[in-house]
């Protein structure tokens, strides 16, 4: 298990067989920049980790070096100018986006090194991208089109989307999104109010069920491929577990 802090520092848990605990196998330090978030690519040979200071960093998992900066501006396209709170790799083993403050989506080619295109528009205030084949889901940092689908081979809009088309008004700030693999259903979390949402991918992202009034704003979340369980991590330092039934 892998996670990033704050603190600058990349951490990295192995589960110790004998007592059943985690135990830090590894600390990597960013020399003070603030980290925001991480992603593996598809075979965990290497995860990418996007910073404060507007870049993005892909190490090698075995070795634990870096061994691509994204932060430098290229001929083509240049990089974010201001803090990249999400990075995540797609299907294509050697694309790679992110969102930051900037309101910008880049689209990343790992193979040269380079942005080779940028959705603007957005407000990305946390780790809220999440792409499946050729779909890529935003949570935006804003009340109205908080949520939104782009095509990434066509780098456009595809639709914005309501958090509850039965209350047109009613939508959180998402600081968080995530999408089931097969890609059919959707978590999605933020404040304003502090609430969680169970969307059906299948169903013009209709919103299934919510979590609200929860005492701080929730800024990660997870669903599980397998069964039907969500997580929603808020700043009250809890973790709750979901499920729910058709």
């Amino acid at each position: 298990m892998t996670a990033v802090s704050i603190d600058g520092r990349i951490y990295q848990w192995k589960l110790n067989y004998n007592t059943k605990a985690f135990n830090v196998s590894i600390t990597m330090n960013e020399n003070e920049n603030d980290l925001y978030s991480l992603d593996y690519n598809f075979d965990g040979t290497k995860f990418a980790v996007s910073s404060r200071m507007n870049t993005i960093k892909i190490y090698d998992e075995t070795t634990k070096v870096p061994i691509l900066d994204l932060s430098t501006t290229g001929p083509f396209k240049q990089g974010h100018s201001n803090r990249i709170y999400s990075v995540k790799f797609t299907d294509l083993p050697d694309v790679l986006l992110s969102g930051g403050w900037d309101r910008t989506l880049k689209i990343w080619d790992l193979r040269i090194g380079q942005a080779i295109a940028s959705i603007t528009g957005l407000e990305i205030g946390g780790d809220s991208i999440d792409a499946r084949e050729d779909h890529i889901m935003v949570g935006n940092n804003r009340t109205q089109n908080s949520i939104q689908e782009y095509s990434l081979s066509k780098r456009a809009l595809i639709k914005n989307y309501l958090w509850d088309k039965d209350n047109p008004l009613h939508a959180p700030s998402i600081y968080s999104l995530r999408m089931s693999q097969p890609k059919k259903f959707m978590v999605a979390c933020g404040s304003d109010p502090n609430e969680a949402g169970l969307f059906d991918l299948m169903n013009d992202c209709s919103l299934i069920c919510g979590i609200s009034n929860l005492p701080l704003p929730c800024f990660c979340a997870d669903i599980a491929n397998l069964s039907r369980l969500i997580a929603i991590g808020s700043g009250d330092g809890y973790i709750r577990i979901f499920s729910w039934k058709d």
